[in-house]
């Protein structure tokens, strides 16, 4: 069965007798046996096989007939050409947009050239019975018909899906049910133009809910469409208006040059402003026909105008140029009462980011601000109100420097912030609503830091780092725990805006309102800090949690927080606060290190030497006084990347001990809970060996030979040419203590799951790699495991400043492995076999840690004479 953390699909319809049911646009259709017409099963209420056939138990609506309906599904198909080995197959596309790979060779190189749906899409049908949320029952529904009516009536399912958890799941289904209507050839001009832009403000929706990429793109290419769509100039300015706002929609979340290379739309940004543009001198002209309804309009797209000024690669004289914009939507009178809190949100936040605003601008972003806040607001309102106080906060601390008033207002920032983040248990929204918070809670954690409230500092950043892979480790308990509390949440969030407003004393105690500091004191740090300690304490272990922030107008500021046993049940946590110069950290985010070459040992050095200097020498006080030989190390985003057992040895400077890695400190102590920590002893360990196909790798061999000749009887070998994805899944999933895998590993930047382990030189081949997407979907390591990887590039995790850690790293602890040995970059196959039987060796015949083993392997490499990016790439991530 498929997760239903990376299904696009409401949970239930990833059950195996449901998801067969499913049709190409993702719904589930009853024919007759008679007359042969189609019914369209509402998948709210049916939840179950069961309860499907029940609901198809009824007559027919178009012919009467008594017989029942039976499951008609539409299959996708297209036909696609293998760039490997020229076969053209036809291939069934599952609802949940799965990749498939060539049936001929299993290369995932394939070329769509024509698609079909088997059988086809009837242009009309009807719907099994009246939806619950449909309040007035017209008698028999027909789909198809009008373009105008089904757009309606997609609105209006919309709407319900609001009701229920995960909506935008329902939404999903709802965007491909759209789609395959707007291809019916029954619609006249305005119904096409009609369903076109329900789809097109459905994906819309989707993205602002769940930060997907792929659906925004989705969207702004049916914008577009609708533009060309258009019945005449008035409504071809309000779909200019639409697609400006879909582009927004996506600037404001990445890069300019990265969208427009996927959109393969040069020039997005620009593109789009000049739309909105020409959209404002349209309805400019027919304002004298309808002043209010067009007067809305008009100052919504100058609204859009201001905010596609200031995101991008904006500079300064193009903000300046938004505020007009901004000033101009605010005078009108629909504006003021429905989106005033959005358009000063938007002319403070630009007002923040210019170069030298002056007082009376300071002034202005600080009134607009904290109008948003007072005003109350609609539900979309309410949903962004954490940010407004966030920004207030950072005007406090960057201009009035008043630090108690600024701490206030960032707690009630990362309260509300709390109230939506932890309303998700889909990973796909936690990831995206943490990386949104992330700068509000490590900002107040470093100002905790600088109030020397370090617990309280910890607390703040662990709110978010590691949620989103917490989803798979956290005990029964808690995690029942968390559920109750996003049900409450859920419910919570369905008040209407008014009523949030209102003092009753019975609302005065919604979970919403609940206060950092209640928080705090419900889900203590010390505990698990303690039991993660307590595990590592064969060495003398101390846990460092890194955040930089940016603090005030100056550089950024780093905050660490070094925790370590003082006694046997008390703590120790202590912090410091540092200036990290921004040049000096971009440069550090570069990892110029990281492509093979000619000069990639003497950039590692230079790197090395900069990160020692920037991270590691301003601790080197604390980490004395601490006593520790092993650090624990909970890093943001790239920093994660950083060889930083490595950098004592690269720079010749600051302290030399051993690290370890960790997304957070509450998912290494829930690892710690399941994963047996007093079994550090592996010399009966029971080992899996992974092999590979093929001579690009000479020394996998060698690498195999010797783990045969330490484990002797103890290990088992899947030998290369029998490695396939089914093969080295199956063994996955049996009790082994270590698995070692030599072969190739790739990292995929842009879609992390797609990350892979490759069996052989074709690294297209999907039948023989197996992806972090597969290890995810497919099994579950029963022994919770070391895992090693001797493979390039195989513990390299997505850049997320939250440690969602997705790739195979993360895949790897998701599906239960204990801890992984994996490398950060592409590694020479010749170091790494040597790297490998030394660490072996040591596993097999000391009681060592195993974090212990690999750090004596590779400074016994460095010992040797080989070079940095040989004996410094291989990093231990989880515990011991």
């Amino acid at each position: 069965m498929r997760s239903i953390y990376q299904s696009w699909l409401p949970p239930q319809l990833m059950a195996p007798d449901l998801f067969e049911m499913l049709s190409a646009d993702g719904q589930i259709y009853g024919v007759c046996t008679d007359c042969g017409w189609e019914h369209r099963v509402q998948l709210v209420g049916n939840y179950t096989a069961g309860a499907v056939h029940e609901t198809l138990r009824r007559r027919c609506e178009q012919c009467g007939g008594e017989q029942g309906l039976v499951v008609a599904p539409h299959r996708l198909r297209v036909r696609a050409e293998c760039r490997d080995c020229n076969s053209s197959s036809w291939l069934d596309i599952e609802p949940d947009l799965a990749r498939i790979p060539c049936p001929v060779c299993s290369s995932m190189r394939l070329t769509p050239r024509e698609e079909s749906v088997d059988p086809p899409f009837p242009a009309e049908f009807g719907e099994a019975g009246t939806p619950v949320y449909i309040l007035r029952d017209d008698g028999p529904y027909v789909w198809g018909r009008s373009g105008g009516t089904d757009a309606q009536r997609l609105m209006t399912e919309a709407q319900a899906a609001d009701l229920l958890p995960d909506p935008h799941r329902y939404r999903f289904l709802l965007i491909k049910l759209a789609l395959r209507l707007k291809m019916t050839s029954h619609y006249d001009d305005e119904g096409r133009y009609l369903i076109t832009q329900v789809a097109a403000n459905l994906c819309q929706d989707y993205l602002r809910a769940t930060g997907e990429l792929e659906i925004g793109l989705l969207g702004l290419k049916l914008f577009g469409e609708l533009i060309s769509l258009a019945p005449d100039d008035l409504n071809q300015a309000i779909a200019q208006h639409s697609y400006a706002m879909g582009a927004y929609s996506l600037l404001v979340r990445w890069p300019e040059a990265y969208l427009e290379r996927l959109a393969e739309r040069p020039g997005l940004r620009k593109g789009a402003i000049e739309l909105a543009q020409d959209a404002e001198q349209v309805l400019a002209g027919y304002l004298p026909q309808a002043p209010e309804q067009l007067g809305a309009h008009l100052a919504r797209v100058r609204f859009v105008i201001g905010d596609l000024l200031r995101v991008g690669d904006s500079d300064d004289e193009q903000r300046r140029s938004a505020l007009p914009y901004f000033d101009a939507a605010l005078s009108d009178p629909w504006v003021g009462q429905h989106l005033a809190y959005g358009v000063a949100e938007s002319r403070a936040h630009t007002i923040m980011t210019l170069t030298e605003p002056g007082d009376e601008l300071i002034q202005q972003a600080a009134d607009d601000l904290h109008k948003v806040l007072s005003t109350g607001g609609s539900d979309a309102a309410y949903r962004t109100r954490w940010r407004s106080s966030f920004h207030l906060a950072q005007l406090i601390l960057w201009y009035a420097h008043d630090r108690v008033a600024a701490l206030n207002q960032l707690q009630e920032a990362a309260a509300l912030a709390r109230q939506q983040f932890s309303a998700f248990s889909d990973e796909r929204q936690l990831v995206y609503q943490a990386e949104q918070f992330v700068e509000v809670f490590e900002l107040l954690a470093t100002l905790y830091a600088d109030f020397g409230w370090n617990d309280e500092a910890l607390s703040a950043v662990e709110l978010a780092r590691g949620s989103a892979i917490r989803l798979y480790s956290m005990p029964a308990a808690d995690r029942a725990a968390q559920l109750d509390e996003i049900e409450a949440r859920r419910l919570e969030d369905l008040w209407p805006a008014a009523l949030k407003d209102s003092e009753f004393p019975s609302l005065l105690e919604r979970v919403s309102h609940r206060d950092l500091e209640a928080d705090f004191e419900q889900n203590p740090i010390g505990p698990p800090m303690k039991a993660l300690l307590s595990a590592h304490a064969d060495v003398p272990t101390a846990f460092l949690s890194l955040f930089v922030s940016k603090f005030d107008l100056g550089d950024p500021v780093a905050g660490a927080l070094l925790c370590y046993l003082s006694g046997p049940d008390e703590w120790e946590n202590k912090r410091h606060l540092w200036r990290v110069p921004a040049a000096d950290l971009a440069r550090l985010n570069e990892q110029r290190y990281f492509d093979p070459g000619p000069f990639r040992d003497r950039l590692l050095r230079s790197a090395g030497t900069s990160a020692a200097q920037l991270l590691l020498e301003p601790l080197a006080g604390l980490l004395e006084e601490s006593g520790a030989e092993r650090v624990i190390l909970s890093l943001p985003g790239k920093l994660a990347r950083l060889p930083v057992e490595a950098l004592a040895s690269i720079s010749g400077t600051g302290p030399s001990l051993g690290f370890t890695y960790l997304p957070s400190v509450r998912f290494g102590a829930d690892l710690v809970q399941v994963a047996r920590p007093g079994d550090r002893d592996l010399r009966s360990a029971r080992v899996l060996a992974l092999g590979y196909d093929g001579e690009d790798i000479p020394a996998q061999n060698a690498e195999l030979a010797s783990l045969q000749e330490i484990w002797g009887d103890q290990l088992t070998v899947v030998p290369g040419p029998e490695c396939s994805k089914e093969s080295v899944l199956r063994a996955l999933a049996e009790p082994f203590d270590i698995v070692h895998a030599v072969c190739h590993g790739t990292f995929a930047e842009t879609s992390p799951l797609d990350s892979a382990l490759h069996f052989t030189a074709d690294r297209y081949n999907s039948a023989r790699s197996v992806s972090a997407r597969d290890l995810l979907l497919r099994t579950r390591l029963a022994g919770r495991p070391l895992v090693i990887l001797s493979a390039c590039s195989s513990v390299v995790t997505a850049d997320h400043r939250t440690n969602s850690f997705d790739g195979l790293a993360g895949s790897l602890f998701r599906c239960g492995a204990r801890a992984i040995v994996g490398s950060r970059w592409p590694v020479d196959d010749r170091a790494a076999a040597v790297l490998m039987a030394i660490f072996h060796r040591l596993l097999r015949t000391t009681v060592d840690s195993p974090d212990v083993s690999l750090r004596a392997a590779c400074r016994q490499l460095r010992e040797d004479g080989c070079r940095a990016e040989d004996w410094a790439a291989f990093g231990y991530y989880g515990v011991i």
